[in-house]
């Protein structure tokens, strides 16, 4: 046996490409969550995990199965590219020389493979220190993606090959104009608002119809005529562009300007709220814009977080449907998301009345605003989504069906018993399948599942289907004519 060549180990075999796609994978799903540490405060971060993550801990133990595994995992720019930081790294104001040892030696392993940063942004922390800022700032001409404090580096027209942007700031800090120079390459940009802020923008000669993606964040009482001086700058983004407005209404005006009607060439909108008294911004954006080429449309609650949370996305139905018809909804709109709108039955149907292009939609159960649950899920609402006949062509009079290109549906339910019965819900679920399974497309046009839908609910209030109800979607699921979800919303979702 000695003398019988033994067979090199499977671990020792895999190719070089395939090695780095799965040591990078495996850093994206082991590391621990960074959006936990920034939503809770950075003081919640643990000081010996951020610097575990700094030192890439979770690929140095990649590294220890063999030397050619080592040899990758070291010397693989592209794995030691992204730098997260916490600022529980320098908590008291200072960094130790081991954390800025571990910077360096990313920083160096990373070699002139393109940077993502990110350093977690919380207002009361303190800023990193000057010695981690001239090792970021160095390299700054291979940035490609930044999200925290920018305006703290020494980065002036360094920033070419910079694609994404997300700044975070305070109120301290006040942006000079001419602060970046160029940005040539970027094509996500997400900035808090302010008259300042704006000033920067413009000196940076940003290229709005180069971006993909943009964000502007509301958070200054003043934000009604903020808005109105910004919405001239999403004017200018592309067709396909992915636009989101975010408002903090906690210590806003409640008043809103004149804001000029601006017409967007965007694809994809949302509206993200903090405030339970939202419905006249809401309304005034909706009054003011036209959206001749949106396929998607999200409204959101920043502080909506389950079933049971009080405060949801108020409805502005009227102005929808004037919005709606003002901008061809009815051909363009494909995507619709009311997760965490309060929305009533009679309303709904109005909307989707309109919108016979629509084919994936998101609804919820509520709670009113005296605490009594509001079941938008009831039986009426899937008997008016039932589908009768496989009839799939919309018409002009009422007897049309509706949404009759839908195709996936989201849903979270209180599952209570004067909600819907489980027979009435299958009912409709066959309904879609076998409409859209006969259209009149050729099977090998169809895309398999015909019709996708997920129901959940809180823990508390969940309940099992009934069996005779799961029965009768069986069949379509074998048949991959039907993708069927039916479980727990956790609240990590």
């Amino acid at each position: 046996m000695d003398g019988i060549p033994q067979p090199v180990p499977l671990v020792q075999r895999l190719p070089v490409e395939l090695l780095t796609k799965i040591f990078s994978v495996h850093r994206k799903f082991f590391k621990p969550p960074f959006r936990e540490a920034d939503e809770q405060g950075y003081g919640n971060a643990r000081y010996p995990d951020e610097v575990s993550r700094l030192a890439h801990s979770d690929l140095l133990a990649l590294g220890r199965v063999c030397s050619q595994w080592h040899a990758v995992a070291i010397k693989t720019p592209a794995l030691w590219s992204d730098v997260e930081l916490n600022p529980v790294l320098w908590e008291k104001g200072s960094v130790s020389p081991v954390v800025l040892e571990l910077l360096r030696r990313a920083l160096e392993r990373s070699a002139n493979a393109p940077l993502d940063l990110l350093i977690t942004h919380n207002p009361s922390a303190e800023p990193p220190p000057a010695s981690v800022l001239a090792l970021l700032s160095a390299e700054s001409k291979r940035w490609r993606t930044f999200r925290g404090p920018v305006f703290l580096f020494d980065v002036h027209g360094r920033l070419g090959h910079l694609e994404q942007l997300h700044i975070e700031t305070s109120s301290s800090i006040s942006p000079s104009p001419a602060f970046f120079g160029a940005l040539p390459s970027l094509r996500s940009l997400s900035v808090p608002v302010s008259n300042a802020m704006l000033e920067t923008v413009v000196s940076a000669g940003i290229l709005f119809e180069h971006l993909t993606r943009c964000a502007f964040r509301f958070t200054l009482p003043d934000h009604g005529r903020l808005v109105s001086k910004t919405l001239p700058f999403a004017t200018a983004l592309p067709p396909g562009a992915d636009l989101l407005l975010f408002f903090d209404l906690t210590e806003a005006d409640s008043t809103m300007v004149e804001i000029p009607l601006s017409t967007l060439q965007i694809s994809s909108l949302t509206l993200e709220i903090e405030c339970s008294d939202n419905h006249k911004t809401i309304g005034a954006i909706f009054a003011r814009l036209v959206l001749p080429r949106l396929a998607s449309l999200s409204l959101v609650s920043h502080t909506y977080t389950d079933f049971m949370n009080v405060y949801p996305v108020a409805w502005p139905h009227n102005t929808f449907c004037e919005l709606s018809a003002r901008s061809g909804f009815a051909t363009t709109l494909l995507d619709l998301n009311l997760y965490d709108v309060k929305i009533g039955r009679d309303d709904l149907l109005k909307c989707l009345r309109r919108l016979p292009a629509l084919e994936r939609l998101a609804l919820s159960d509520h709670v009113s605003d005296h605490g009594r649950a509001m079941y938008l899920l009831d039986d009426n609402l899937f008997r008016a989504l039932t589908m009768h006949g496989g009839e799939t062509e919309s018409k002009d009079d009422d007897t049309a069906p509706l949404v009759p290109r839908l195709r996936a549906l989201r849903l979270r339910s209180g599952f209570k018993p004067r909600g819907f019965t489980d027979h009435v819900f299958a009912a409709f679920i066959v309904s879609r399948v076998r409409g859209m399974s006969s259209s009149g497309d050729s099977p090998a046009q169809l895309l398999l599942p015909v019709f996708d839908v997920s129901i959940k609910a809180v823990e508390d209030y969940y309940r099992n289907i009934d069996p005779k109800a799961a029965a009768g979607l069986e069949k379509y699921i074998a048949s991959g004519e039907l993708a069927f979800e039916w479980g727990y919303l956790y609240y990590d979702i």
